[in-house]
């Protein structure tokens, strides 16, 4: 486990999980509709995704906010041992942070701010002037810091309504600052847009023209052509393709992500994290 310093103390864990996910995620209001969750099985060092659907479509769910909020906290506890990547902060700087420990900070997250607009304004408050990133935002090149205008939503709900029930529930490890554990779902912070960068791929693919698709393409060949990964289902792949909105393919490259990091265990428990504990860490 990482201590509060951002040092590890940690080995890298044995048995890895072979069932990945990945998950975009939408704080709106019909956010069942724009949230994407890919899955694949990891063989042979390559992931198989051979599903791709709107968090709309799970058990129980629907577009409202708050019903598949709901059904996907159910299909997280319901998903075992497996990697699932999620594309949102999973905490704010550290200086904002008022608890002793991020359990603490997230457990306590939903009862502290009544809705996403106290929870910004209640960060700007303490941090006048220009919106502060958490370290491992500057370290790994995040576009916003967790409480922007552009995904201040997606803080919120993301704490508030996955993280803090998950938490709660103790059926999964959020990693790098939770011991990684066997019984349960390993949930990692992951940035597609950082991600993107890292590889050089600065395509603007979110878009309804034709080259805003080819870009789509693009990308989806580049990650099939690394090996890594691979979409089984050309009715997955035309569904990744036709989401003019990218929120599918970013449900992709969240559970690239987490292939890339389970195929070097080494990075699941970094050696030193980008900053405080309490800030998390995002996968890149």
């Amino acid at each position: 486990m990482s201590d509060s310093d951002g040092s590890a103390t940690s080995s890298p864990p044995s048995e890895l999980p072979t069932e990945v996910h990945g998950i975009d995620f939408s704080g709106g209001r019909s956010g069942g509709k724009r949230s994407w969750v890919s899955s694949g099985l990891l063989e042979e060092g390559s992931l198989k995704i051979d599903d791709c659907r709107t968090a709309s479509e799970l058990a129980g769910s629907g577009t409202g906010r708050d019903t598949f909020l709901e059904a996907l906290v159910e299909w997280i506890k319901d998903q075992g041992f497996c990697g699932i990547g999620m594309d949102f902060p999973f905490s704010i700087p550290a200086d904002l942070v008022e608890e002793d420990s991020w359990e603490e900070f997230v457990r306590s997250f939903p009862k502290k701010y009544a809705g996403p607009d106290e929870f910004r304004m209640a960060c700007q408050r303490k941090a006048p002037g220009e919106e502060r990133k958490r370290e491992t935002d500057k370290a790994k090149d995040t576009p916003f810091s967790p409480y922007n205008l552009r995904i201040y939503k997606e803080t919120y709900h993301g704490l508030a309504d996955l993280l803090a029930p998950l938490v709660e529930a103790e059926t999964v490890s959020v990693l790098p600052i939770e011991e990684p554990d066997p019984d349960k779902a390993w949930v990692f912070e992951v940035s597609p847009p950082a991600t993107m960068k890292a590889e050089g791929q600065r395509q603007q693919y979110k878009g309804t023209t034709q080259e805003h698709r080819a870009a789509r393409t693009r990308i989806i060949k580049q990650m099939q052509n690394s090996g890594t990964l691979t979409i089984r289902a050309q009715g997955v792949l035309s569904s990744v393709l036709r989401d003019s909105g990218g929120d599918a393919l970013d449900s992709v490259l969240s559970a690239y992500q987490v292939t890339q990091v389970l195929l070097e265990p080494e990075r699941i428990i970094p050696d030193q994290l980008d900053g405080p504990r309490v800030e998390g860490h995002v996968y890149v």
